[in-house]
């Protein structure tokens, strides 16, 4: 099949690809001044000649599981119901689930201080586990950094991003050793943004 061509004649591909090329200049230009990006440009032409073919996909968001002490306890009353029903293999309807919460939440709410904390500290543990497998699957992968710093944009759209966005790319620059379950949004803007700047390094 022939490649789909513009009016002129250029084909499609290739006016992606200098699209992609202008979008990482203009990226640039907003960030610096006017002198600082003249000298960026005389510096850097022939980094953005190197620049990648353009792919025209996005990067895959891997999840970072999360479990509290209270969905630890769900988790145990529904298997708790299943062992009791001798149904472990089937799936429960949602009135079924609703009935099963409604009850562990009347447990919950009264479950002894020292219960309670069993269920956290096992919480905490299968948090642990989770951020350990998160971090390798996003180490066992190679990221285009130009593909990156595109998605990634300016320092404005990192800031608008939601947790989960910036959790991603934290795993995407190589840094998910640095996330935790207490990293704070400031401080994984602040990452990001600096990766900005490193596109040529």
């Amino acid at each position: 099949m022939a490649a789909i061509q513009t009016e002129n004649n250029i084909p499609a591909r290739i006016i992606n690809d200098r699209k992609y090329i202008l979008s990482h200049i203009a990226m640039d230009m907003e960030a610096m001044s006017p002198e600082d990006f003249y000298n960026h440009m005389k510096t850097n032409i022939h980094n953005y000649q190197q620049i990648p073919v353009f792919k025209n996909s996005k990067t895959k968001l891997i999840s970072l599981q999360s479990i509290s002490g209270w969905g630890v306890y769900v988790n145990d009353e529904i298997a708790r119901f299943h062992k009791n029903a001798g149904n472990k293999d089937s799936k429960l309807d949602f009135k079924t689930l609703i009935s099963i919460r409604k009850d562990a939440s009347k447990k919950w709410s009264s479950m002894p201080k020292e219960q309670e904390e069993i269920y956290k500290q096992k919480a905490l543990k299968m948090n642990e586990d989770y951020l350990v497998d998160w971090r390798k699957k996003y180490n066992e992968k190679k990221y285009d950094k130009f593909q990156i710093c595109d998605e990634l944009k300016n320092i404005e759209n990192i800031k608008s991003m939601k947790r989960k966005q910036l959790l991603h790319y934290m795993g995407c620059i190589g840094k998910g050793n640095d996330v935790n379950k207490n990293i704070k949004n400031s401080k994984m803007v602040e990452h990001l943004s600096t990766y900005l700047t490193t596109k040529f390094d």
